[in-house]
């Protein structure tokens, strides 16, 4: 099984076996056959036989270094790559050049002669390839042992697991980290192409079609090029080989003259030659080309690194144990997680004592100690980041400079600790407290969760994207709040803890003076409580003032329905308080609320929980948030976004229309209700229905994807996380840089035209509200001008810039800013009055109609933009040096995409609720089935 370092497992790798080590399972060990042979050295009788095999075949080297590397990275290095049989990993097409499995049983013979029944085949491929490494030229190495052999063995797994070879460089860094091998893990024992061979079908496309371009790989050496060109003639069905080192003199050496072959361009496999050329590996590979000694001291490492692959040591492979400690890795909150942890100390009560003392002290302890959840949940989930103190923290944002009770927190946590030194954390702490607080503050006593870790980040930007303002639209807050798991009574009941609380002038004062730039107030408010208002808060004045976002006389301190009763009577002082009353969406609840005195009371706990369980940490790193290769393991031995790559990779080969396809879908997606497959769902009134959706193309990319996923890996993988990692792969595939994706996404259940239809952005909006629009998703003015440069890619149909060739905003003329030679070319493919259904590339340079580039920038700089907002983007002093930043550096462009998709990608994302679906056009429960002959065939290179 294929291993994973990454911050989401709950044991460490090398923890795990520490652990593990003394029990049922053993550890590897160098010289594990020492005197279990009697005076037999078993690694002396493999040795003789290699040498015997390397002096009479040279490519004994490569055979038997590249049999380790075939063995280990399908199901562990447990020989099973050796077994017969139909449907065995021998048969799998990447497995049909594989050599060696003579040698190995020729050295099992000879062992068993010996010491019968002792020396596993898995400890004598690791012996053979040492023996091979060095006879090739590497430094001798100790090889660990003690490995047992697995007996199942399957082609479907060999053909998933096994790197292709035109797998971009950070998939393939990516595959190796799954196996617990780092960066240089992975240029290193690529390295080992110092010797071998590859088939032309490895690279013929580099020689005549790369990329379906109809050319040849630019990357490769005009020289080698010829070469391998007389190899492997065009549409030839050669079985032809090429030394995968073109160094005369070393194609049998384990030497660095492959890294300076590479560097030179003459890697003769895609993956080679991108090693040499990506920023993740460049340096490495430099460094090895340098100096003659250091690849031969780095291999064995390597080598033994890679051997420790998903060995089976004791009845059980690592991997299965690791899965059945594991489990979920989140494990869940309970109530009572610490009883019996700190002997017969109630730490619940030691803490609720805490507030109580404060409480009766200052009634604000119960509005500060409900907001303080609140604006910490709401922020990288329920982890006590609001906590900690820092240059741009959470504690420094804006929205959180009048949160107050950090101190009652702190004053808690000494008090637990005094008691219970270092069991109880200040997430728990605060979700204790904030339960006191209502209880106190009027409202009926609740069971709290607990089990959190405290988190260690905290960031002011998050705060200030995380947290809704107080003039939020309530479909919005709504939407926000579903998000985090909360529905719309959630919601409501969550807003009712404006019961207990002020505000200051700042949050309020437009509803008194200029309501939506009117210069008159907020109709919508009771006259009586605007009088009052404007005395507290007069016009102008920079007044630090507070005013009780509950009016009713007496109920300032009392967490009961009274502010329900006002917000009715127009006496709501935040905006979004009063127009919760009145929105369709919210009314009835307030409504139901404010006529049931006991029901807020009742109600207010079970929300609170619910708001608890947000993102929260139970097992080290494992967040309730998105991570970088979440689905590692997740799947077995299924490289999630491998198979994900290899679609939309087919799917390019056959129309690049495919890039723009995917990064618009992405774009749509997450625009509306954020990111969640929400535009995938079909229905009467579902986002596709939607105007501005009526042209976007890859939904059944998305479906074929997670159909091959669920074929293997049923009902795991979100649709939402499908369309972010599909969009990368176009990303790279139209010529932008590779960059890692965030994942663990649910998918939504709500799709609405109508939402689609206010929140996507339309081809004329201006640049100032643009930007604006694209600051509601925390996206910044430099974030709206890169995302923007995908029309570098795409089309657009008459209908989105017509105006602008004749009747420019009613002026019956064309838009002035347009070139005129574009006017000219777009007037012929959309004439006047004509009902065309035309389209045209939004970015007109020739050449650069499907690729990543930054011609796009150049072209509106020239003023051939074809929508509105992409001229108006390269003339407006917001947006315009930006423009001519990317315009005039061509890497620039290609290395801020992946980033800025990045960011879009965390827009509104659901991590608890939402579902998985089982099919992306509509809810259906996961396929419960695991496919055998059809799984993944011949998806990955």
């Amino acid at each position: 099984m294929a291993r994973a370092r990454s911050s989401t497992v709950v044991l460490a790798l090398g923890l795990l076996l520490m652990t593990l080590a003394g029990e049922c399972y053993g550890k590897l060990q160098v010289g594990f056959y020492n005197k279990k042979c009697g005076k037999t050295n078993v690694e002396a009788v493999i040795f003789a036989v290699v040498k015997k095999h390397f002096l009479k075949d040279k490519d004994t080297v490569a055979d038997l270094v590249r049999l380790q590397f075939h063995d280990c990275f399908v199901r562990g290095c447990d020989a099973s790559i050796l077994l017969d049989g139909k449907g065995s990993e021998k048969t799998a097409p990447p497995n049909g050049s594989v050599a060696g499995f003579d040698i190995i049983e020729e050295a099992k013979v000879a062992v068993e002669k010996k010491c019968a029944g002792v020396v596993s085949c898995a400890d004598i491929i690791v012996i053979a390839a040492r023996a091979a490494a060095f006879l090739g030229g590497a430094n001798w190495y100790q090889v660990e042992t003690g490995r047992k052999d697995g007996h199942v063995s399957r082609a479907d797994e060999a053909l998933r697991s096994l790197p292709g070879p035109s797998i971009p460089i950070p998939l393939a860094i990516s595959v190796f980290a799954q196996k617990g091998l780092n960066k240089e893990d992975f240029v290193v024992l690529l390295g080992c192409h110092t010797v071998g061979t590859a088939h032309c079908v490895n690279f013929q496309d580099r020689l005549y079609n790369f990329h379906g371009t109809r050319r040849s790989d630019p990357s490769m050496n005009p020289s080698l090029l010829s070469v391998l060109r007389r190899k492997c003639p065009r549409n030839a069905n050669s079985n032809a080989e090429a030394f995968l080192d073109q160094t005369r003199g070393s194609e049998f050496k384990m030497d660095n003259a492959f890294y300076k072959a590479i560097l030179a361009g003459k890697g003769v496999l895609e993956v080679d030659q991108q090693m040499a050329i990506d920023s993740n590996t460049r340096s490495i590979v430099k460094k090895l080309a340098s100096n003659p000694k250091l690849f031969a001291a780095k291999i064995g490492p390597a080598m033994v690194k890679m051997g420790r692959i998903g060995v089976i040591l004791k009845v059980l492979a690592l991997g299965l144990l690791l899965m059945t400690l594991a489990g979920e890795c989140y494990g869940k909150l309970q109530v009572g997680f610490y009883n019996k942890k700190c002997g017969k100390v109630n730490v619940e009560a030691v803490i609720f004592a805490v507030v109580k003392k404060h409480f009766l002290k200052d009634k604000d302890t119960v509005a500060d100690l409900v907001r303080l959840q609140f604006h910490d949940c709401f922020v990288r989930g329920c982890d006590a980041s609001i906590l900690l103190d820092g240059k741009g923290s959470e504690k420094t944002a804006p929205p959180n400079g009048s949160v107050s009770g950090f101190d009652i927190i702190e004053e808690a946590k000494v008090a637990v600790d005094k008691k219970c030194a270092g069991v109880v954390s200040c997430a728990d702490i605060i979700a204790i407290a904030a339960r006191a607080a209502v209880f106190l503050g009027g409202a009926n006593w609740y069971q709290v969760e607990t089990g959190r870790k405290d988190g260690h980040i905290s960031r002011a930007d998050e705060a200030l994207r995380s947290l809704p303002g107080p003039s939020i639209p309530i479909p919005l807050a709504i939407s926000v709040f579903a998000q985090k798991g909360l529905n719309k009574e959630d919601f409501v009941v969550l807003l009712g803890c404006h019961t207990v609380g002020t505000a200051h002038c700042v949050n309020f004062q437009d509803r008194l003076y200029n309501y939506r730039g009117t210069r008159r107030s907020d109709p919508s408010m009771n006259p009586s409580l605007l009088s009052v208002l404007r005395r507290k808060c007069p016009r102008n004045a920079n007044s630090n003032a507070e005013a009780f976002l509950d009016q009713t006389r007496g109920s300032e301190f009392k967490m009961d329905n009274a502010f329900y009763k006002a917000i009715l009577a127009g006496k709501g002082v935040l905006e979004v308080d009063q127009q919760m009353a009145i929105d369709s969406n919210t009314r009835s609840i307030v409504q139901k609320l404010a006529s049931n005195p006991k029901l807020f009371a009742a109600k207010i706990g079970p929300a609170m929980v619910k708001m608890g369980r947000i993102g929260v940490i139970l097992k080290g790193e494992c967040y309730g948030k998105l991570q970088v290769g979440y689905y590692n393991r997740k799947c077995g031995k299924v490289n999630v976004e491998a198979v994900i790559f290899a679609i939309v990779k087919k799917h390019f080969l056959k129309d690049k229309d495919t890039v723009a396809d995917l990064v618009r879908l992405q774009f749509h997606d997450c625009f509306v209700r954020g990111c969640d497959a929400s535009i995938l769902l079909d229905g009467r009134d579902s986002e596709k229905t939607a105007p501005p959706n009526g042209s976007v193309a890859g939904l059944d990319i998305i479906e074929e994807a997670k159909v091959a996923l669920d074929r293997n890996c049923p009902g795991v993988v979100s649709c939402a996380d499908i369309i972010v990692i599909a969009a990368r792969a176009a990303v790279f595939l139209g010529g932008a840089n590779w960059y890692q994706v965030e994942t663990g996404r649910k998918d939504g259940r709500i799709s609405s035209a109508s939402e689609a239809s206010r929140s996507l952005p339309g081809p004329s909006i201006p640049i100032p509200l643009a930007i604006s629009v694209f600051a509601q998703k925390g996206l910044n003015k430099e974030d709206f001008v890169v995302l923007l440069g995908c029309h570098t890619v795409g089309t657009a149909h008459c209908v989105n810039f017509q105006d602008r060739l004749y009747n420019y905003r009613g002026t019956r003329r064309s838009d002035p800013s347009m070139n005129p030679s574009l006017l000219s070319v777009l007037r012929k493919k959309c004439p006047r009055n004509a009902n065309s259904n035309a389209e045209a590339f939004l970015d007109q340079t020739r050449g650069s109609e499907f690729k990543m580039d930054n011609a796009f920038y150049k072209a509106i700089l020239a003023g051939k933009g074809v929508l509105e907002v992409d001229q108006q983007m390269a003339i407006d002093s917001n947006t315009r040096s930006i423009v001519q930043k990317l315009a005039s550096n061509p890497k620039l462009f290609a290395a801020k995409i992946g980033p800025a998709m990045v960011k879009m990608g965390r827009i509104g994302v659901i991590l608890n609720g939402g579902v998985r679906r089982g099919t992306c056009r509509h809810f259906s429960q996961p396929r419960s089935s695991f496919a055998s002959s059809q799984s993944l065939t011949n998806l990955i290179d």
